[in-house]
């Protein structure tokens, strides 16, 4: 499944402040990140870069209604499955971000209507503050309902949550069918794959009884206990008020395998997942937006598992200017990159453990740069494509590792 947090450090003005997500997929499921900054020629020329029937059938005419009500007038760098126009995660020209997790409704789930990959896609694309997004959101919920099957090799129906955080704040929305509450959050918050929201809510649709526990009235239990998403959600806000912020502590916090780890290496509170026994899903991509003074920075994994993956950073203001403008390139890149992770995990675990540290001394060397670089716009920018540039030799270094 997945989980998503965000943090301001209110204590200290000035502060970066930061946006995390892992996308938990399917493992054969590919997701690429793409820079998309013509949104209706993508739609129009192509829609997916791989066909699922039940998408076409059933998802696709709820899109095409709302893509004709909006402008789209924003670029994004997106984090998307290949088979489908929306996006597990991103952030906007203007410094939104968005990412979205299943939670398990007693509302009915229908075979038509938007995924809510796709509703964050068009929120990205239609809104310039958080708070923007987070009533587009209400919106669409509202005009076009949600539904779909968000599975790949398998089904899956769920309904969504949404974080949103721009620069200035941030808000949560959970949702039920067309049913929603949702509230602003003041300085740092986690979701998972479980409501999260009581009565706590601060809005809520007309039909949704006044100081209602929304969790209670609307989830299903007993499917969401079987994802995990209580024991995550608790773990991930410990974490968040208890660790020191930073951009390195956000990306940790990514890569967490649990408080209590199983025998296997993995807990229920394990936010970096990996395929065990019948369970065919990963952490199938990491992301984690910096917020800086003068600048908003992209890290990225564009591979699963972020445990052994690089983070490496794209400067959002110099977005057009990166190769993943072209589906191809993102495609090629999110391949390659996905049978390196798939060769690290195959080998021994000492070779592992020298991989991990040869990761961490590459991204502490990152940090430094881009911090410097902060200063100097046109430095920074530079500085970003110096890093991405350089993972290559990284990679060469992993690979010799692996022999």
């Amino acid at each position: 499944m997945c989980d998503t947090a965000v943090l301001f450090d209110r204590q200290r003005p000035g502060q970066p402040s930061y946006f995390a997500k892992n996308s938990d997929r399917d493992t054969t499921e590919l997701q690429l990140i793409h820079v998309a900054r013509d949104p209706l020629q993508d739609f129009a020329q192509q829609p997916y870069l791989e066909r699922v029937e039940r998408y076409v059938q059933y998802n696709l005419p709820a899109l095409r209604q709302a893509m004709a009500e909006f402008d789209h007038p924003y670029s994004a760098v997106l984090s998307r499955p290949v088979w489908m126009w929306g996006a597990e995660m991103g952030v906007n020209q203007h410094g939104v971000a968005i990412g979205n997790e299943a939670v398990f409704s007693q509302e009915p789930t229908p075979d038509e209507g938007l995924l809510g990959m796709d509703i964050l896609r068009l929120a990205l694309h239609n809104a310039a503050t958080a708070a923007e997004a987070y009533q587009f959101i209400i919106r669409v919920l509202e005009s076009y309902g949600q539904g779909g099957d968000g599975g790949y090799s398998s089904s899956l129906y769920y309904h969504n949550s949404f974080l949103i955080k721009d620069a200035a704040e941030a808000f949560l929305l959970e949702t039920a069918g067309k049913h929603w509450a949702g509230k602003r959050i003041v300085d740092r918050a986690a979701i998972s794959n479980t409501y999260s929201l009581r009565t706590d809510g601060e809005q809520s649709d007309e039909a949704t009884p006044a100081g209602v526990d929304f969790k209670a009235h609307y989830e299903d239990r007993a499917v969401m206990e079987r994802h995990n998403g209580e024991p995550r959600l608790a773990f991930s806000t410990r974490y968040l008020q208890e660790q020191e912020p930073g951009l390195a502590m956000m990306q940790n916090l990514l890569r967490t395998h649990g408080a209590e780890e199983a025998a296997a290496g993995w807990g229920r509170d394990a936010l970096c997942i990996h395929p065990q026994g019948s369970a065919a899903a990963e952490s199938t991509a990491s992301m984690v937006v910096q917020w800086v003074p003068e600048a908003v920075i992209v890290w990225f994994t564009g591979t699963p598992q972020p445990c052994r993956s690089l983070f490496k950073p794209l400067l959002l203001a110099a977005a057009a200017d990166a190769p993943f403008t072209d589906t191809n390139f993102g495609s090629q890149y999110a391949e390659a990159n996905r049978q390196l992770t798939r060769a690290v995990g195959r080998a021994p675990a000492a070779v592992q453990q020298q991989i991990m540290q040869l990761r961490d001394t590459w991204e502490e060397g990152y940090r430094q740069r881009i911090d410097v670089a902060t200063r100097d716009t046109e430095l920074l920018a530079r500085t970003c494509r110096e890093c991405f540039d350089q993972e290559a030799d990284y990679q060469k270094q992993v690979r010799d590792l692996l022999g």
